[in-house]
């Protein structure tokens, strides 16, 4: 993966130590207008303001990304809250409650809530519980925004708490057309983190850099997030431990693929950033051809799949009870005689006007 230029250089302002950062962000800012940034860059602003001001650097626009800060801020303090108030609610039902996803990291190696720009908290209960916590919440209170998700394929459901913050109710932490394996493997690797001393389970880190980069690399949206994801959880405390097992864990899976890319793009882009501990178990992420084939597939299957009516098709076929597989998704998205029978219907609709 190659960078263009200006997001080159915001990425080496942002993850580089300072003596090397101040050039590129003097540089970066002098040559950029903040209201045509797309929207990947938009979502790095926070950490922008906090480099800036780290390092007495005072540019024009230092106001404005004040201010977008202080709204990351205010926005994922919402979310916390509303986290904060589904975990009282499914704790009190016996309903398992994980958190994950980039909550996780603002609470973890960020540890400033106003760095990183979230949607939603993210949590995951057990498959057979998602109806009855989703049932749970709405009781307590929450709305549920868009359309509610039948258990066993996967989406998530989103819902808005009172005070405005959003979560979303996940069944799996590989969202549909993942390996079961790859969530199979996560059972009973999770910290518990303290929120206003209250305890939540969340997401061990080492499983964390793995679920960056599968969905960080999956969306054009996430992809420089996932790079600055990667830098900051490679210089949390227990690093060393947490390297070794991403490299242990997952270099027998298809999410090889996505890491060996991050990793590499850091190391040619961005020279210097990785923490060396961190670092050194970089060249063990070596994804085999077969890895690369099914990941090939899978990320076009995965935007294939954000079409309902394809979704729904390759999910609901004969012998299909719940989500499919990857390679069973594959087959159905790219079946040539599906795909004729489905034109062929088109154009009959079109003929009777």
């Amino acid at each position: 993966m190659r960078l263009d230029r200006s997001t080159t250089t915001l990425l080496r302002g942002l993850l580089l130590p300072g003596a090397e950062a101040r050039s590129y962000l003097t540089e970066w800012c002098r040559e950029t207008d903040l209201q045509s940034v797309d929207s990947a860059t938009h979502q790095l602003l926070p950490l922008l303001y906090r480099r800036l001001a780290d390092l007495d650097l005072s540019p024009p626009e230092m106001d404005r990304l004040r201010g977008v800060h202080r709204k990351t801020w205010y926005r994922n303090q919402r979310h916390l809250a509303a986290l904060q108030r589904a975990n009282e609610v499914l704790s009190a039902a016996h309903i398992d409650v994980t958190l994950v996803g980039g909550l996780t990291l603002a609470l973890g190696a960020y540890d400033d809530l106003g760095l990183r720009m979230l949607d939603a908290a993210q949590i995951v209960v057990p498959p057979e519980t998602m109806d009855r916590c989703i049932d749970k919440l709405v009781d307590s209170g929450f709305v549920v925004e868009g359309n509610r998700r039948t258990p066993g394929f996967g989406l998530p459901t989103r819902l808005r708490h009172q005070g405005g913050g959003h979560i979303d109710v996940c069944e799996f932490v590989y969202g549909p057309g993942w390996p079961d394996a790859l969530d199979q493997r996560l059972s009973g690797r999770t910290a518990t983190i303290e929120v206003d001393e209250k305890p939540i389970r969340a997401l061990a880190s080492s499983d964390t850099m793995a679920a960056t980069a599968a969905f960080g690399l999956s969306a054009p949206l996430g992809t420089y997030q996932c790079f600055v994801d990667l830098v900051f959880l490679s210089n949390q405390s227990d690093r060393a431990v947490d390297w070794a097992d991403l490299v242990a864990d997952y270099q027998d899976t298809l999410l090889s693929v996505p890491l060996a890319e991050a990793l590499r793009t850091i190391g040619e882009e961005i020279p210097g950033a990785l923490n060396p501990e961190a670092g050194n178990w970089v060249p063990e992420v070596r994804p085999t051809r077969r890895q690369r084939m099914q990941f090939w597939f899978h990320r076009r299957g995965r935007r294939l799949a954000r079409m309902p009516a394809w979704y729904w098709r390759g999910t609901r076929r004969p012998g299909s009870a719940k989500g499919t597989g990857f390679f069973a998704f594959a087959r159905s998205v790219y079946d040539v005689t599906s795909t004729r029978e489905a034109w062929a219907k088109l154009r009959r609709r079109l003929r009777r006007g």
